[in-house]
C-alpha cells in the first residue's frame, strides 16, 4: 500500500503546558520487526497524557526530546514488520501504546507505530472515531474489575469518580460481569450515570451515612480523593482498588485492614482489547464521548482534559 514520506504529528519539545504542543510536518515512522504501521482513524487523550506533557512523569519519560503524545488508537495497517503474522495489511485494529513506548510522535498523528502484541481487531461499529476513546480506558476498567476485584454476579459495586473515561467504561462492564452497580460522581453528572444504568447515582456533595447504606461487596475508584472516606461504604472482607497514584497512602496504610485498598497498574493484553470490542459490538458496553478534536486543536483538547470537569473521553481525528 502505498503511503506518503511525510505526516503531520503532535510533538512537545520542552515540559509545560498545553501550549508546548506543536503539529510539525514529520517523517512517517517506519514499522520495526514485530511493529504494525497504522494510518491513525483516531485516537484519544487520556488525563496521564498531559501529566506527561507537563513533566510528570519526567523520570521515566526521559530527558529527550521532542516527544510524541496519544496512546489510544483505532487504525488501518498500512504496512508490518516482517516479524508479524496476526494482522494483515487493510486491518482495522485498535490498541493501547503504553506511556514508555511513544518516542518522537505518538499517536496524535497522521500514521503511528505499534507493537502487533498490543493491538486487537477493533469493533464493527459506525462510528469508528468514538472507539478510539476505549483501549486503555476499558482494559483498566476489565482488569481491575475482573481479575482484581473479582466481581460477580450479583454483588454490589460502587464505581468512584464514574462519570470519567476510566469511571463510565467501568459502570458497563460492571454491569456486563453481572453486578448492581452504584456511582458517584459529581451532581451534574448523576443523570449520565443514570443513563449508564446504575441503581444508585450518589453525588460526591451529598453522599448518604455509611450507616444509612448496605455495604457494597466491592469499590473500584477513580480518583484517588479521600478514600479513606469511600473505604468507610465496603463490607468487611469486601475488595477496593484504585487507579489514582493519589490514593497510595491509604494503599499503603490498609494492608492489616479488613478493608483492604490496592493499586492497579494496566498491562496491554490483546485477549482483553477483544473482550472489550465484543462488548462494544453486542452494545453493552459504549464509549462515551465528551468532545472531538481536529488534530490542530491537539492544546485545547490537552487543557480540556487536564480539567476535572470532563465527561467521558475526548477523541483527536487526523
Amino acid at each position: 500500500m502505498n503511503r506518503p514520506q511525510t505526516m503531520l504529528g503532535a510533538q512537545y519539545f520542552r515540559y509545560g503546558p498545553p501550549e508546548v504542543l506543536q503539529v510539525n510536518e514529520v517523517p512517517v515512522p517506519e514499522p520495526r520487526p514485530k511493529e504494525l504501521l497504522l494510518r491513525v482513524i483516531a485516537c484519544s487523550v487520556n488525563r496521564a497524557d498531559a501529566i506527561a506533557r507537563s513533566g510528570g512523569t519526567r523520570l521515566t519519560n526521559g530527558p529527550r526530546f521532542p516527544k510524541g503524545t496519544g496512546v489510544d488508537v483505532v487504525g488501518e495497517v498500512v504496512a508490518r514488520g516482517g516479524d508479524c503474522s496476526r494482522h494483515e495489511v487493510g486491518d482495522v485494529v485498535w490498541g493501547y501504546v503504553g506511556m514508555a513506548t511513544m518516542g518522537t510522535t505518538g499517536t496524535a498523528a497522521q500514521y503511528a507505530t505499534i507493537d502487533e502484541g498490543s493491538v486487537s481487531r477493533a469493533p464493527r461499529v459506525d462510528d469508528l472515531p468514538a472507539a478510539a476513546a476505549l483501549p486503555l480506558v476499558g482494559m483498566t476498567a476489565l482488569q481491575a474489575l475482573r481479575n482484581r476485584l473479582t466481581v460477580r454476579t450479583d454483588e454490589r459495586v460502587l464505581v468512584v469518580g464514574a462519570s470519567g473515561g476510566v469511571g463510565s467504561s467501568a459502570v458497563q462492564i460492571a454491569q456486563l460481569l453481572g453486578a448492581e452497580v452504584s456511582s458517584v460522581s459529581g451532581s451534574d453528572n448523576r443523570e449520565l450515570c443514570r443513563a449508564l444504568g446504575v441503581a444508585q447515582a450518589y453525588s460526591y456533595e451529598a453522599l448518604p451515612d455509611p450507616r444509612a447504606v448496605t455495604a457494597f461487596d466491592a469499590i473500584f475508584d477513580c480518583t484517588g480523593v479521600d478514600i479513606g472516606r469511600y473505604r468507610r461504604y465496603l463490607a468487611p472482607g469486601g475488595r477496593m482498588a484504585t487507579i489514582a497514584p493519589g490514593g497510595l497512602p491509604t494503599v499503603l496504610g490498609s494492608s492489616l485492614s479488613r478493608r483492604r485498598v490496592s493499586f492497579l497498574p494496566v498491562k496491554v493484553v490483546p485477549d482483553d482489547l477483544a473482550w472489550i470490542a465484543s462488548a462494544v459490538e453486542s452494545g453493552g458496553l459504549r464509549p462515551v464521548i465528551d468532545r472531538r478534536y481536529p488534530l490542530a486543536d491537539i492544546a485545547r483538547a490537552h487543557e480540556y482534559v487536564a480539567t476535572a470537569h470532563t465527561r467521558g473521553k475526548s477523541v483527536v481525528i487526523p
